[in-house]
């Protein structure tokens, strides 16, 4: 597998863009009413909203490219992203020392490179960075019923801790708040 994930800056935020709406719709257009997804992509994906996102110092997008070296690879379009919010920027559902977590709150892979262990590059890279942060734990938000991420995050070892609604349009939908102990990961 080559692929290399690079730190996201504001001059990718159309690359961005384009991934994040992508993948959502492929996610999650199926399980969910049309209107209440435009609303939600409106909003969450606008471009003065990702910009607010791109200038927290606390928040970071790392795009996932394929190709044998860095160089050719971002010539090319991103076949993902994830984002960490560290400090201030976590959501308000961590409920513990949020200078002593990280959150993953994306993490997004085109429908066309996933089962090929591209996922698992960028959880293994949110993790190494969370680790480098000295975080002793990474946690995230995940819809109960994406079954496919419930299954990956629990194969790489995250547990639940809690819950929260996640809003699509007028849509009131429950997520599962899971975590990873950094401390005892050996990955």
């Amino acid at each position: 597998m080559d692929c290399f994930v690079i730190k996201c800056t504001p001059k990718d935020i159309d690359k961005l863009i384009k991934v994040s709406i992508k993948t959502f719709l492929d996610t999650f257009s199926s399980s969910n009413e049309g209107e209440n997804m435009k609303r939600y992509i409106e909003n969450a994906f606008n471009k003065q909203k990702i910009e607010k996102e791109l200038n927290n110092l606390n928040s970071s997008f790392y795009l996932l490219y394929n190709g044998i070296d860095e160089v050719s690879s971002i010539q090319n379009e991103p076949i993902g992203y994830f984002k960490l919010n560290d400090l201030d920027a976590q959501g308000s559902d961590n409920y513990e020392d949020t200078s002593n977590s990280i959150e993953l709150e994306r993490i997004y892979l085109l429908k066309e490179h996933q089962k090929k262990g591209l996922g698992q590059f960028m959880m293994d890279k949110a993790i190494e960075i969370s680790k480098n942060k000295k975080r002793s734990y990474i946690w995230l938000g995940v819809w109960e019923k994406n079954y496919s991420s419930l299954e990956f995050y629990k194969k790489n070892g995250f547990i639940k801790f809690g819950c929260h609604t996640f809003t699509i349009g007028n849509d009131h939908q429950n997520d599962f708040l899971l975590k990873l102990n950094l401390i005892s990961k050996t990955k």
